[in-house]
């Protein structure tokens, strides 16, 4: 299949998009506007053309989301149906509905921050249908290495033809790659020729780094400091949020509490639920 990158075109598929999955490839949009195509990238891309199922694996930040993101905008503007997923669930429930040309694209299907055991048996006593499903449309996820690795690991997340792992010394972001995914960000270097070399030299969460970097006018101004100690950047950042802004850092607990997925009836209903939020109020 051809691709080009009229990712913008409006086809019927999009006309028959939901008002939410627009609205999430709006946001697709604006990330990819600055996004590189790596030889990692490439390689998903040569992947998901010949087999239906590719699961992009690396660290956090290293752009494994971004990577799925981009391709799948590139499938959309050419007709395809792209479904953005959350759980095995929807996959499955959707089955009877699918049309040929379709992609679904998910991040963490089996956990982000740990491994996930009741999301990873709910893919292992589907894997029978996934298998059938796997003939009809592709599916493009996202997983952090940790998470892959853990032993509890089977089924087709265990299956290596199926995982890109963009952090092995094959994939890997290239020193060009770098500086071009840094100069795509601004063309205004402040930094001294030093610090430009000490920074290309920095592998862990690079794409994230820059990305935060260049929208932030304080991390700017802490320079190389922010790239080789990120989380103490951020760790006063969080602190200053619990001093200037009880609302944001509230917010921010809550995030980390329900792992990212925060419904509010739940708050209401579960007696767990509530204790993290009175946690996060105090």
């Amino acid at each position: 299949m051809e691709i080009d990158n009229d990712y913008g075109k409006t086809t019927n598929k999009s006309k028959e998009e939901s008002i939410v999955d627009r609205t999430i490839f709006e946001q697709w949009q604006q990330d990819n506007n600055l996004f590189i195509s790596t030889r990692a990238c490439k390689k998903v891309e040569q992947l998901i053309k010949n087999q239906n199922l590719v699961i992009v694996a690396g660290h956090s930040g290293s752009g494994k989301s971004a990577i799925i993101q981009h391709i799948a905008l590139k499938y959309r503007s050419q007709g395809w149906t792209v479904k953005p997923i959350y759980e095995v669930r929807e996959l499955i429930n959707d089955c009877l509905l699918i049309q040929s040309k379709t992609l679904f694209v998910l991040n963490d299907p089996i956990g982000k921050e740990a491994f996930d055991e009741i999301s990873h048996d709910s893919w292992r006593q589907n894997e029978e249908k996934l298998k059938a499903l796997f003939k009809k449309v592709k599916v493009l996820m996202s997983c952090r290495n940790y998470i892959l690795s853990d032993a509890r690991i089977a089924g087709i997340f265990a299956n290596k033809s199926y995982i890109v792992d963009i952090n092995n010394n094959l994939l890997k972001l290239s020193d060009d790659e770098k500086e071009t995914i840094f100069k795509k960000h601004s063309f205004v270097n402040k930094l001294s020729k030093d610090e430009f070399a000490a920074i290309m030299k920095i592998d862990a969460y690079f794409p994230l780094l820059c990305k935060l970097y260049f929208s932030n006018a304080t991390y700017q101004n802490d320079g190389l400091k922010f790239f080789k100690k990120p989380a103490v950047v951020l760790e006063e950042e969080i602190r200053n949020f619990r001093k200037a802004s009880k609302e944001k850092y509230c917010a921010l607990v809550l995030l980390v509490l329900f792992n990212s997925v925060i419904c509010v009836n739940d708050f209401l209903q579960e007696e767990t639920s509530k204790r993290k939020y009175k946690h996060a109020l105090s």
